[in-house]
């Protein structure tokens, strides 16, 4: 029996590549499915974008203006970062009791066990060595991100995944590690209407961190529903190219949530009301 295994790997994302739906082919390369949940992420944090101005300053001056930039850019972006750490660190705080990986991965395991694509032959939650050593012949790889947006208005939790398996090559008849799919689901809390940093820190903080958690819950459920849908085939037809609508609603549920299928194929949960 042919095993694929999915590694669930909460970490920082890319952008995906054209959607590829799964095909009738695809499928005949799996069998049994084995989970592997692997989550680096163990606080929340809050996005932010680094500066390249000093390079780009520096470049018209040849070399050694470009030398100048990068070391600006070092300077500024080690400040970006500290600033968006500091942003976070009541949050944390006020989060220490809560174990949000524990969260995302029992939604992660609740969902993927409801696939009608795969028998799920087990799940852990690291990989031994031997298992690092030797390599998969299968593998779904998700990457995820929990994080406060760049102003910290609101909570995105974003996943990645690819899906490798063994099929055969049709030029040589012998069987082949091929991609055979790709995709990506993003949940976008609702928004705090709040402009000022001081009271959004304490918007999240305050009370344990309680509309955090409710939100970091009802990501984790979301992305992982997400996820099924989309294994699963869900809402696969998308708007034709040239077409100016760019979604299409493929889920709505009692609390004002709505699963939109993009142009490119990804996945996006948004409330109704932002």
């Amino acid at each position: 029996m042919k095993n694929i295994i999915i590694l669930i790997s909460l970490a920082l994302s890319a952008c995906a590549s054209p959607f590829k739906p799964i095909t009738e082919v695809d499928l005949k390369a799996v069998d049994g499915v084995n989970v592997i949940s692997s989550i680096p992420q163990s606080n929340i944090e809050r996005k932010y974008i680094l500066s390249n101005g000093g390079a780009n300053a520096g470049a018209q001056y040849g070399f050694f203006g470009s030398l100048v930039g990068a070391i600006i850019d070092s300077s500024v972006n080690e400040d970006i970062v500290k600033e968006a750490n500091l942003d976070v660190e009541l949050i944390i705080k006020a989060l220490a009791d809560y174990k949000a990986n524990e969260v995302i991965e029992s939604a992660l395991k609740d969902k993927i066990d409801q696939t009608s694509l795969f028998k799920i032959s087990g799940f852990q939650s690291s990989l031994t060595d031997k298992e690092k050593s030797s390599g998969f012949n299968n593998l779904l790889l998700i990457a995820t991100t929990y994080k406060l947006s760049q102003d910290m208005t609101y909570l995105e939790i974003r996943s990645e995944y690819t899906l490798s398996g063994i099929k055969i090559n049709s030029k040589n008849n012998k069987p082949q590690k091929q991609q055979l799919y790709k995709n990506v689901v993003t949940y976008n809390s609702s928004q705090i209407n709040e402009t000022n940093k001081e009271k959004l820190k304490s918007a999240w903080s305050e009370n344990n961190a309680k509309l955090l958690r409710e939100k970091i819950a009802e990501g984790a459920n979301q992305v992982a529903q997400m996820i099924l849908l989309d294994l699963n085939g869900h809402g696969l037809a998308k708007p034709e190219p040239g077409n100016k609508v760019a979604k299409h609603i493929i889920s709505e549920n009692e609390a004002g949530r709505l699963i939109y299928r993009m142009q490119n194929g990804e996945l996006i949960s948004e409330p109704t009301k932002i």
